[in-house]
């Protein structure tokens, strides 16, 4: 625990410095964390809780971003009571949330600044800096869009051992900027990799390749996170499967089932799907497993969770 806090002080420290070097102030957002908190209940959201979020002494969202005028929102506004939700309690709901604040604000990046403020364990800042440094597969629509950019950063709070999204948001952000700037914070990320991988392979086989990098992580010892990155094979498995035989990934809307649960229903009729039936289920009971963290998730089952992803894989003749 020592290790982690030490950790997390130094590339907080970095951030701090990278940003007071691009915007000569220092960033507060914990100020305005604890400001708009009571949002986490589901009170509605005033104006003034975007105010505070808007504070240019706190950070430099000015610079940036406007929220609509009150006159245009306020009415509006009142009628958000119970949208926001907490996501892990009521992931059913967490779709409606995203795409209320959508329709609310007409933006994207306003959308994804107030998430992060009111719940940064779960989500982070929308970005152009992050999203190109990542390249993140786009989205049919924003909400997609942010869905896609956000479970990526996810994924990195994941590998890096870290509490909260918005903490992963603040270190892309930074390694986003002047390779001179942040080679402090690249050398700092390298110690939670594993020793073959460079912070530019991670970025680079997390959506292409999942399946190296729960590899790499497997050799490292660190099980859970080769597990994570294993389920994420298995889903880019079955979603390249699905858009092979439909020609399209269909919307699993309204999300009654999990996404591994949908694409299995869409996948019912492939021969490979039925031959591979108890493989599937042994699969889907390892990402249970893997995914929750404190399941005691061990080298033994990241093993077969990894060589069952890939026995489908090529089967399925998918590279992951």
């Amino acid at each position: 625990m020592d290790d982690l806090m030490n950790w997390k002080n130094r590339y907080e420290a970095l951030f701090l410095d990278i940003s007071f070097k691009k915007y000569r102030m220092k960033i507060d957002y914990t100020t305005i964390e604890k400001a708009v908190s009571r949002l986490r209940g589901g009170d509605a959201i005033a104006y003034e809780d975007l105010e505070t979020i808007a504070r240019e002494d706190l950070w430099a969202f000015k610079k940036y971003y406007m929220w609509p005028a009150r006159q245009q929102i306020e009415d509006d506004l009142e009628k958000t009571w119970g949208l926001i939700i907490d996501p892990v309690a009521r992931p059913d709901k967490e779709e409606d949330m995203v795409r209320g604040l959508l329709a609310l604000f007409k933006s994207l990046p306003l959308t994804s600044i107030l998430l992060r403020f009111v719940w940064p364990e779960h989500y982070a800042i929308y970005s152009r800096p992050c999203l190109k440094l990542l390249r993140v597969e786009r989205g049919y629509d924003d909400a997609e869009e942010y869905f896609n950019y956000n479970n990526e950063m996810r994924d990195y709070r994941t590998s890096f051992g870290l509490d909260r999204t918005a903490d992963v948001d603040m270190l892309i952000w930074a390694i986003s900027q002047r390779e001179d700037e942040y080679a402090d914070i690249k050398s700092l990320l390298s110690e939670k990799l594993p020793k073959e991988f460079t912070l530019l392979d991670l970025i680079r086989n997390s959506g292409r390749r999942p399946l190296k990098v729960a590899e790499a992580f497997f050799n490292y010892g660190d099980y859970q996170t080769s597990g994570f990155w294993a389920s994420r094979a298995l889903e880019k498995t079955l979603q390249a499967a699905c858009l092979r035989e439909h020609g399209y990934l269909l919307e699993n809307t309204p999300r009654e089932k999990s996404d591994i649960e949908f694409l299995l229903g869409q996948l019912a009729g492939n021969p490979v799907i039925q031959k591979h039936f108890k493989l599937i289920s042994s699969l889907r009971n390892l990402r249970n497993k893997a995914v929750h963290v404190g399941s005691n998730f061990n080298k033994q089952m990241a093993d077969e969770f990894i060589d069952g992803v890939g026995t489908l894989a090529e089967d399925l003749e998918i590279v992951v």
